[in-house]
């Protein structure tokens, strides 16, 4: 907060916490009432007067608020004994996996989580709750990019756009290999996938047919027991 006071009041962000239940909710209120009695300038962000103040709630109230940036606490962690539960509260129970998303979209600009476990420490084989499985998922996400987001081969969702693009995937099915046109997870795709013959990826690596070779390199993230932008 103290960094974002540096900017110019009409860049400044909104704000706001998401926890997973009330108590959680509390301790962070309690936190950041004594780090606003500690550095007065903080008041700017929780002033009555303003359109937007900072907010913090849970998986059950949030529901219907947005901020610029939201900041996502997922405080669970192993016992004394090291053993890491799959009760994740309101995420167990019927219809959690759609509280999640509602969580998980509530920034308009940024989501930053704070958690204190990975997604490899959630056992999907020790729950049957959606929501738990859809957590797993999500933290993956944070933690790696959008490389962790499963490819689903639907076969051509498209055609080729070019002439040239034909005649690439004519002479690759020359030599034995199987082409899938405009393949890809959002509205920017890869003209040609070459279909893997082994690997569970599949696809194999690919640039652009119309264009140069791009290198791509994986989202720099902020580390997963502190804070990862999403």
């Amino acid at each position: 907060m103290r960094t974002w006071l540096k900017l110019p009041e009409r860049e400044r962000p909104t704000l706001g916490v998401i926890t997973f239940n009330s108590q959680q909710q509390s301790l962070i209120e309690d936190l950041l009432d004594q780090k606003r009695r500690e550095f007065s300038e903080l008041e700017w962000f929780f002033a009555r007067d303003r359109i937007e103040p900072t907010v913090v709630k849970n998986l059950e109230n949030v529901q219907g608020d947005e901020r610029d940036v939201m900041l996502f606490s997922i405080t669970f962690g192993p016992d004394h004994a090291g053993k890491l539960t799959m009760d994740f509260g309101a995420l167990n129970r019927d219809g959690g996996d759609r509280r999640l998303n509602v969580a998980v979209t509530r920034a308009r600009q940024e989501l930053m989580v704070y958690s204190s476990i990975t997604s490899d420490q959630i056992d999907k084989g020790r729950t049957r709750a959606e929501g738990v499985g859809h957590l797993k998922t999500f933290l993956d996400y944070a933690e790696r990019g959008a490389i962790a987001l499963p490819a689903v081969d639907k076969g051509s969702v498209g055609s080729f756009d070019s002439p040239f693009e034909q005649a690439v995937s004519a002479a690759l099915d020359a030599r034995g290999w199987t082409i899938v046109p405009q393949i890809g997870v959002s509205g920017f795709r890869i003209d040609l996938g070459v279909v893997h013959p082994t690997s569970r990826a599949p696809f194999w690596p690919a640039s652009n047919a119309t264009a140069p070779p791009i290198i791509a390199r994986r989202p720099r993230a902020t580390g997963t027991r502190s804070g990862r932008r999403c």
